[in-house]
């Protein structure tokens, strides 16, 4: 008897945290659901991606994931992450594949991590963006591609969503906030901006006339072939149009001449393609 109460208490005890744990909330920004498939039947349709969980007894919300392409055909994905403590949304779009860039929001101690080199800044020469944002790069180029339409929408970002932090990296532009900073029904109006901002580093194969082959040009906001230095609208028929030799984006001939070298992020060409008419 003195065995088996023991073992029915313990029994008993296990059989109540069970319960608690069927019984508790999966919490997102101020929504509570009572099951997983309540959250992703509730979002799907809000974020226009499938949403998917397993189907095991202690899933929780960091299990849940949500894929697929945005209406302008690019690639989305929706996680909830544990980064020790904190839980984390991260939302992530496609982008061109580019040298990291990291944008987070200036604190107190930024200026000291400055001072003892722990962080890099780039600075693109706007004094309300650079005083306000921290951007740490392996490339000095950062400023030509962040014009101001782009810190704007990026300035836009952290004001309405709240975010932690923005990230370009191995081909895609990710979003950080908090899980419990934002309502999860504007995640869809944070991914169509994320989609956005991400024209800005996307470029668009566009036949070169001068070259007589394809080679690539800046898309950007707007959707419109461009210089990578200038930014002016580009067809592909003009005759002074160059292009990397390494990574094959088109320039106006003045304008690599007047830069010496490749514009884009993070690329090291120093020569360019030139057409027979140059």
């Amino acid at each position: 008897m003195s065995v088996i109460c023991p073992i029915l208490f313990m029994g008993g005890l296990v059989a109540f945290i069970f319960l608690l744990i069927s019984l508790q909330a999966h919490n997102v920004g101020n929504r509570s659901y009572k099951t997983l498939a309540a959250l992703v039947e509730d979002l799907e349709p809000r974020l226009g991606l499938e949403g998917t969980f397993p189907d095991r007894r202690f899933a929780g919300v960091a299990d849940v994931a949500f894929d697929g392409s945005l209406p302008s055909g690019r690639g989305a994905h929706v996680r909830f992450l544990l980064e020790g403590k904190l839980e984390i949304t991260r939302l992530r779009v496609a982008a061109d594949d580019a040298p990291r860039l990291t944008i987070t929001e200036e604190t107190i101690l930024t200026p000291l991590a400055k001072w003892l080199g722990i962080v890099r800044e780039i600075e693109v020469g706007d004094k309300r963006f650079d005083d306000r944002f921290l951007l740490e790069s392996r490339s000095e180029r950062i400023e030509k591609v962040l014009r101001p339409e782009v810190r704007s929408l990026i300035t836009r970002a952290f004001d309405e969503f709240k975010l932690r932090k923005l990230e370009l990296d191995n081909g895609s532009l990710a979003a950080d906030l908090t899980r419990m900073s934002l309502d999860p029904h504007e995640y869809g109006d944070l991914l169509a901006l994320l989609d956005e901002i991400a024209l800005a580093f996307d470029r668009t194969k566009i036949r070169i006339h001068a070259l007589g082959t394809d080679r690539f040009a800046l898309s950007g906001i707007g959707g419109k072939t461009r210089c990578a230095y200038c930014h002016e609208h580009v067809t592909g028929e003009e005759p002074e149009l160059v292009a990397c030799d390494r990574c094959h984006t088109v320039f106006h001939e003045e304008c690599w001449a007047e830069l010496g070298h490749c514009g884009v992020i993070g690329c090291t060409g120093g020569k360019p393609e030139r057409g027979r008419v140059h």
